[in-house]
């Protein structure tokens, strides 16, 4: 619109400032007359590409891998394994993400973990969007399971093990390193 209002704007001078003006404006983008920015197609493009990737199958798996010098332990524990029980989970377009959590390597735990992902949050992933990881972390921690249950313990560790193959799937979708999608540098100095 003319003069850079909105319709219905409650403003009424022409020159106040609009705090949604310059919202998703990145000095990486151009910056258009009167704060608008060129960033609307490239989001489109975006979403356009991640639309297609549904879940169609989750598959969970449990590995207990020696820990080195044979033993880890303190002064109440002891383990010779490390467990890893996780998700395989595919997509239609042929892309999979896989994700885990860690464990003492105890079997009994390591399969309630496995079927907290594969019946209690399998159901809600399946036809959904796996690019879209923040909506589906919040719809599983969310879900009416979850708060009951509680949001600790056994579920949180297999939503960690969904969520990081959630991530996974979203850094192969872009063909990028993970590290490069959360905005990391690899020329960055600590």
């Amino acid at each position: 619109p003319p003069g850079g209002q909105r319709p219905n704007s409650r403003s009424t001078s022409k020159n106040a400032v609009n705090p949604f003006r310059f919202r998703g404006c990145v000095n990486r983008l151009t910056a258009l007359p009167e704060g608008r920015c060129y960033i609307a197609a490239i989001r489109q493009d975006i979403q356009t590409q991640e639309a297609a990737m549904k879940i169609t199958k989750l598959t969970t798996f449990i590995m207990h891998v020696p820990v080195t010098k044979n033993i880890i332990g303190d002064s109440t524990h002891s383990i010779t394994h490390w467990g890893m029980p996780g998700v395989m989970i595919e997509t239609d377009t042929g892309l999979v993400g896989y994700g885990y959590t860690g464990t003492h390597a105890d079997i009994t735990t390591d399969r309630l973990i496995t079927t907290i992902i594969q019946d209690v949050f399998g159901p809600m992933l399946i036809g959904e969007d796996a690019s879209e990881v923040r909506y589906l972390h919040r719809k599983m921690s969310r879900s009416s399971t979850n708060i009951w249950v509680g949001r600790g313990g056994l579920m949180q560790m297999a939503l960690s093990a969904i969520d990081i193959a959630l991530w996974d799937l979203k850094a192969k979708m872009v063909e990028q390193p993970l590290w490069k999608v959360f905005g990391g540098s690899k020329n960055t100095r600590i």
